[in-house]
C-alpha cells in the first residue's frame, strides 16, 4: 500500500482544482512520483479516495479542512501560485469534493 507525502497530496489538489479528470491526475501522478525502483500505478479511484477522506475531509461541511490549507500554504510556490481560497468557486472546491 503506497504511503502518501504531503507532496504528493498537494500534486492531487492541484490537479483536482485545475479541474483535472481522475484518470489524469493517476496519469500525471503516477508519471511524476515514480522512480526506477518503485513504478506507481496509483488508481483513479485511489486519487478520489484520498481528495474526499483525507485532503479536503474537514470537521464541517462549509470549512476548508486544516490540512488543505497547510498543503496551500506550504505548496503556495510549487502548486498553488494563483490559488485564491476567497474565490467563491475555488472556495465551493475546496470545502465540498466535486467530481
Amino acid at each position: 500500500m503506497h504511503k502518501f507525502t504531503p507532496e504528493q497530496d498537494a500534486f492531487i489538489l492541484s490537479k483536482y482544482l485545475e479541474r483535472k479528470g481522475g484518470t489524469e491526475t493517476a496519469r500525471l501522478f503516477n508519471q511524476k512520483f515514480s522512480t526506477a525502483s518503485n513504478n506507481l500505478n496509483i488508481s483513479q479511484a485511489t486519487v478520489r479516495v484520498r481528495l474526499k477522506e483525507t485532503i479536503l475531509k474537514s470537521n464541517s461541511e462549509s470549512e476548508i479542512s486544516e490540512y488543505t490549507l497547510k498543503l496551500i500554504r506550504d505548496y503556495k510556490d510549487e502548486y498553488f501560485p494563483t490559488v485564491d481560497i476567497n474565490n467563491a468557486d475555488t472556495k465551493e472546491l475546496l470545502t465540498r469534493y466535486i467530481a
